[in-house]
């Protein structure tokens, strides 16, 4: 419990590790302190998202960060990336111009136009959150924040070294994460990571990613795209091992189609840098490959060092990161960690929807209010893009065995690609729970995905079964009529046989998304 005695603030928990107990059972705060209920280390989605929500509640509320508001996603990830995905698909449009008639000069790649776009546009995010903090009455605290004690914090302003005091009853680490470059790995200096790469001003012509995961993938395509000679090595047997095997196989066989060279289960032992655009990498029992540029998008480290977790016997785990129970609960009363820092879910709105909850169930009054982090929607920017929700078919029989599993499937070509040279399929799947069908798991790679995916995410979080789907009316000609048109197609009880439907759709954006709305109106008239 708590109280005030002469304006400080008096904590006195029971808690489970007698040493921390012998430490802080008793913490009197500072009375030159200035005291919050709630603060959050970092601003980034996790962050930022936690304390505008606690200020609804009427609270007192502040972020710490030493950096703009918006993390690594707004500055260093999910924006820089989508904005040069975006330049990308233009690019690759234009290229479709001529099989419709449509005629255009040889297109050519302003990198540093683009980059100059994207920070541009990262800035006024920053601005824009920093405007909603100052509107709301969310104090923005510029500085590094080390712990004092579970309910003080030190904070150094990074420019002027100025330190003070902060007290909360509630504290939130959200400090995000840092590119990791694996020192096992000889030469890994000589690597670009995800902040160098942002900051290129002028794009290779060639170059090797290390990397398989969502980053890896997307930057190869990206550039692949751009014209750029791309590379991907992975130390696992394929791409993004989140999504279902059989998208990512899809994918691999468009990108090696598209000239990427693609290195599996591959070891990088040695990077070395002979001049500014000349690096070789060798790999174990593969050999040396010269590049021009070599990026490590090998994962993310968490970003723990240096605020004081070690004194305060915190639990971490053996890469780092913060460990926490279902509601974002550390191992210390009072303290909570949410986003990249808890390695739970690597996602943006992730972080963001687990500090909404995070400040509804502490000043709210839901007591039960936490994220389900089984339900979650992701794509990757690929070309064409991947998009999942639910459970992969392999998750699905993992989970309720393969005779209580059922796979509804189809690959063919959008009306789009009828018409073009360039013939590019898309596959569209849905795992579905049997005896009701209920559809656990939507997955798809092709043209418009990346729009489609949230939508059918609402009917899976809904509790949709393949009937609902079903009694769907489709919305043609477009791609996202195909996932409420699978009962059009005969398919033994657990995937593999189907007999093809001919069947052709062209990608309009509005009208996919309507599409989508469909299904949810169906689910809420039932």
């Amino acid at each position: 419990y708590q109280r005030r005695v002469h304006g400080d603030i008096i904590m006195i928990r029971a808690l489970a590790k007698q040493s921390f107990v012998k430490k802080f059972a008793l913490a009197q705060f500072s009375s030159d302190a200035k005291h919050f209920d709630l603060v959050t280390i970092g601003g980034g989605s996790g962050g930022l998202f936690c304390a505008l929500k606690a200020k609804t509640f009427g609270k007192n509320v502040a972020i710490i960060d030493r950096h703009k508001l918006g993390g690594r996603c707004v500055h260093a990830g999910c924006v820089p990336k989508r904005i040069i995905y975006n330049a990308t698909m233009i690019r690759e449009d234009m290229e479709y111009g001529p099989d419709y008639g449509v005629t255009f000069s040889s297109p050519k790649i302003d990198w540093l136009k683009i980059k100059n776009v994207r920070d541009k546009h990262t800035h006024d995010m920053h601005l824009g959150y920093l405007e909603d903090c100052n509107k709301t009455g969310v104090e923005v605290i510029k500085g590094v924040a080390k712990f004092i004690n579970p309910h003080e914090l030190e904070v150094v302003d990074p420019d002027t070294k100025e330190v003070s005091k902060i007290t909360a009853d509630h504290i939130v680490v959200a400090t995000g994460s840092k590119p990791l470059m694996p020192c096992v790995i000889d030469g890994i200096d000589c690597c670009l990571n995800t902040d160098s790469f942002f900051a290129l001003e002028k794009v290779p012509k060639e170059i090797f990613v290390i990397g398989g995961g969502y980053i890896g993938t997307e930057v190869a395509c990206s550039l692949l795209a751009f014209g750029v000679k791309a590379s991907l090595c992975m130390l696992e047997d394929r791409i993004v091992t989140s999504f279902d095997k059989e998208v990512t196989t899809h994918l691999e066989n468009i990108m090696v189609k598209n000239g990427m060279e693609l290195y599996k289960n591959a070891k990088v032992q040695k990077i070395e840098k002979f001049a500014p655009c000349h690096s070789r990498v060798t790999l174990e029992g593969i050999g040396k490959i010269d590049t021009q540029a070599v990026l490590c998008a090998a994962g993310i480290a968490p970003n723990t060092t240096g605020i004081g977790l070690e004194s305060m016997g915190i639990n971490l785990d053996n890469r780092g990161f913060l460990i926490t129970d279902a509601f974002e609960n550390t191992s210390i009363p009072g303290i909570y960690a949410i986003g990249d820092v808890t390695g739970k879910v690597i996602l943006t709105p992730v972080a963001k929807a687990a500090g909404e909850r995070l400040a509804r169930r502490l000043f709210n009054g839901e007591s039960t209010c936490k994220l389900d982090y089984g339900i979650i929607p992701s794509v990757v920017f690929s070309h064409p893009p991947m998009g999942k929700v639910g459970m992969t078919e392999e998750e699905a029989i993992a989970a309720y065995g393969v005779s209580n599993v059922k796979v509804y499937k189809k690959e063919f070509k959008q009306l789009f690609h009828e018409v073009t040279m360039h013939k590019e399929p898309t596959f569209m799947k849905l795992v579905c729970k049997l005896p009701e069908e209920r559809v656990v798991g939507v997955h798809g790679i092709g043209r418009g995905i990346d729009e489609m995916i949230q939508g059918y995410s609402v009917a899976l979080t809904a509790g949709a079964t393949k009937a609902d789907y079903d009694n769907t009316l489709a919305i043609h000609p477009t791609t996202s009529e195909m996932f409420v048109s699978l009962h059009q197609l005969q398919i033994t009880k657990h995937t593999q046989m189907l007999i093809p439907v001919s069947y052709t759709h062209l990608t309009l954006p509005t009208s996919d998304l309507v599409q989508i709305s469909v299904v949810a109106v169906s689910l809420k008239k039932k």
